[in-house]
């Protein structure tokens, strides 16, 4: 699998290649944005990118408006593209839906979550092997699973990419939607108040 992660920040752009490799993403390909995003795309390594990560700030235009223009151009088929941003507000959550993304991770970045929801989206990121195989094997009913023109998995909805239809993507930071459960510390926390 390859990724494209858009972000001006050289920081932001060297942990979330980090990560992205520690997860098992074959390549990772950046782009600090939207203008050079759309140069690696129509190159060749870009026509094989599986999957956006893009900052919602960019320069010149909003990760939204990326977005909108990536789909908007329809010469190619555009990847599954989540948002990276500390907005999360009803109206923010509803403007990214309407403009294509797929997923919308809230900041600062918790890696887990980040692989969790992508994986929603794209898949297992690391092919099963051994007993797990095995177990996902025998509970196949020999039905042929659905594939883009890529041979990849179609895109969940978006629903199952963290972002919840008609409500907000509230939450603590690191969540995605708000729908992490609380750890016990901040339930013990809550009862006693």
């Amino acid at each position: 699998m390859k990724c494209l992660v858009v972000d001006p920040s050289p920081t932001a752009r060297r942990t979330l290649v980090r990560v992205l490799r520690d997860a098992g993403f074959e390549a990772v390909i950046t782009a600090d944005s939207p203008a050079e995003t759309r140069r690696v795309l129509e190159s060749d390594d870009g026509r094989a990118v599986n999957l956006i990560l893009a900052e919602w700030d960019l320069p010149g235009e909003t990760g939204v408006d990326l977005a909108r223009g990536l789909h908007r151009e329809g010469e190619r088929t555009v990847p599954p593209l989540f948002l990276l941003t500390s907005r999360n507000t009803r109206d923010e959550v509803t403007r990214a839906v309407e403009a294509g993304v797929s997923g919308y991770v809230l900041k600062p970045i918790d890696p887990e979550v980040l692989v969790a929801r992508i994986e929603a989206v794209v898949g297992p990121l690391r092919a099963e092997t051994g007993e797990d195989a095995a177990e996902t094997s025998a509970d196949d009913d020999g039905a042929e699973a659905p594939v883009d023109a890529a041979g990849e998995p179609p895109a969940e909805p978006v629903e199952a990419a963290g972002i919840p239809a008609g409500e907000t993507a509230g939450g603590t930071s690191g969540d995605v939607a708000g729908d992490e459960a609380p750890d016990e510390d901040e339930t013990e926390t809550r009862q006693a108040a």
